[in-house]
């Protein structure tokens, strides 16, 4: 009987006291990320809901969504993305998301709200959004890898494996930010994120030595090169943000994250 007492408590304790992503969160985080990153913290909503299968459709809603509007995009002719502002897709998708979210969770959320209980903070979502960009950003860098018809330097292919290589850690930063451990957080920061970039940016620099480098190429690593100076800043400031635990710096990530698809802007031009 004692048992079952302390078992029923545990639980409602649980209940009690789990986090949700709120809306606002969510379409931070989506703009800054594509819907990718809205389904894996719709599923983390639905997951502390109890509702565990509907986390799963989220999270493959927000794949398929995130391939078809990339897809698209490629499919575009430069001539008419050109007139399109940089800003009006990602508001588009975000309207939508939030639009979404309010269905199927706003109601919970809303309770959530009304009863005091926890949220996942905003500079969290944000940065999971960021971690998402990276993602996006490996697949428009290994969609030019492997369609150009000018890799033909052995030393430039092995170099930009090593570069996807040491992006692909830094995802592990998405699981370290939904554990919400800021030791572990600051940790791979100082450990794995920015030395990861900073080695790229010795890459980059090491591919720029190699003889009868094509302009196109030295742009691209121009352009590869920023791109791993702005990760860098995002990541100190995403430091910065846990150390204090501040939604301080949100403005400042989401203006890097806008360079960022500058960046990522020129490199599809190329």
């Amino acid at each position: 009987m004692i048992e079952e007492q302390i078992t029923q408590a545990q639980d409602t304790l649980q209940v009690d006291t789990f986090k949700l992503y709120s809306q606002k969160a969510i379409s931070i985080a989506t703009f800054l990320g594509s819907p990718l990153v809205a389904g894996i913290l719709a599923r983390q909503n639905f997951i502390n809901l109890g509702q565990k299968r509907l986390g799963k459709i989220a999270l493959i809603l927000g794949i398929l969504s995130t391939i078809l509007l990339f897809a698209g995009i490629l499919l575009l002719p430069e001539s008419v993305l050109d007139k399109i502002p940089n800003a009006l897709i990602p508001l588009f998708y975000t309207g939508i998301i939030y639009l979404a979210i309010d269905e199927y969770q706003g109601t919970a959320i809303d309770e959530h709200k009304e009863n005091n209980k926890p949220f996942y903070s905003v500079w969290r979502a944000a940065g999971i959004g960021v971690i998402g960009a990276l993602i996006i950003v490996g697949g428009i860098f290994g969609y030019n890898y492997m369609f150009s018809d000018n890799f033909n330097a052995e030393k430039y292919n092995t170099g930009l494996d090593t570069f996807f290589k040491n992006e692909e850690k830094t995802l592990q930063l998405v699981t370290v930010l939904e554990s919400g451990d800021s030791a572990k957080i600051i940790y791979q920061i100082d450990n794995v994120a920015i030395p990861a970039w900073n080695e790229n940016i010795a890459i980059i620099d090491d591919l720029d030595k190699i003889e009868n480098l094509s302009k196109r190429f030295k742009e691209q690593n121009d352009i590869l090169r920023h791109y791993s100076e702005l990760r860098i800043e995002a990541f100190e400031l995403m430091k910065k943000a846990t150390m204090e635990d501040s939604d301080n710096y949100n403005m400042q990530i989401y203006n890097l994250n806008n360079q960022m698809g500058i960046m990522i802007k020129k490199l599809e031009d190329l």
